[in-house]
């Protein structure tokens, strides 16, 4: 058998409800094709939390990708009047996903409900509701023009794997109205928004468990810190498959 060339990452899907309770496993093509010009070789990972073993023991490295809003039972808050569930089959399945991940220190990007997910896994809460964060309602391509200022801290993971290890200020895509709150025990944040809103968390103990609020697979083609984020990740998962 030939030696690979490439790590393997796994992206989670969502379910897309069809008809008479059949559905559709999807998920945006932008998070494979990131990953691919990174130098991965990108599998989707179908919701069964019976195969989580399985799934993990095929991959090198696993990425979370967005979607709707974590039910807040998971941490004993209280729905909104925006709240648009997440499916709780995929729920269920990305939360054991993450804690096996995390468990055998399997490299983890999360993105967007991603990172939520990661932190809410980890012990931690979300606040809901940000101000101006009701995002459902607009189209993708007006998305992609909201942006908005982080502060990276200095020193984090997340500030190397973005090419900027002092850290810094960087501008940043915004499409989410929850973010990380209380952090779970062994996660800190990495990114702040200007009025404080934690926009990254990683885990501590971790070689790369990180999760972003912003879709850095969008910024990926062109802007320089969503390439060094990927790159930083596929390099993690190669690291892991004896490749580097």
């Amino acid at each position: 058998m030939s030696r690979r060339e490439h790590p393997v990452v796994g992206i989670t899907c969502d379910f897309l409800p069809v008809r008479d309770g059949e559905a559709k496993l999807t998920v945006f093509d932008r998070y494979a094709t990131a990953l691919h010009a990174a130098g991965a070789t990108a599998v989707l990972l179908p919701p069964d939390p019976k195969r989580v073993d399985d799934q993990i023991a095929l991959v090198d490295g696993l990425l979370l990708p967005g979607g709707d809003d974590l039910d807040p039972s998971l941490w004993g808050g209280s729905r909104t009047s925006t709240f648009v569930p997440s499916d709780p089959r995929r729920t269920e399945y990305e939360m054991a996903l993450a804690m096996v991940a995390i468990e055998r220190d399997l490299p983890v990007l999360g993105v967007c409900l991603g990172a939520q997910l990661l932190n809410v896994a980890c012990g931690g809460s979300l606040r809901a509701e940000l101000e101006g964060g009701d995002v459902k309602h607009l189209d993708e391509a007006r998305l992609l023009t909201l942006r908005h200022d982080v502060d990276v801290m200095k020193g984090s993971l997340l500030a190397r794997a973005l090419g900027m290890p002092d850290g810094g200020r960087l501008s940043v895509n915004s499409a989410h109205k929850n973010a990380p709150d209380g952090l779970g025990g062994p996660m800190r944040a990495s990114a702040f928004a200007t009025d404080g809103i934690i926009e990254a968390v990683e885990h501590r103990d971790r070689s790369f468990v990180v999760g972003v609020q912003w879709h850095a697979e969008h910024g990926a083609p062109a802007d320089a810190a969503s390439v060094h984020l990927f790159k930083a990740f596929v390099e993690a998962c190669a690291r892991r498959a004896g490749l580097r």
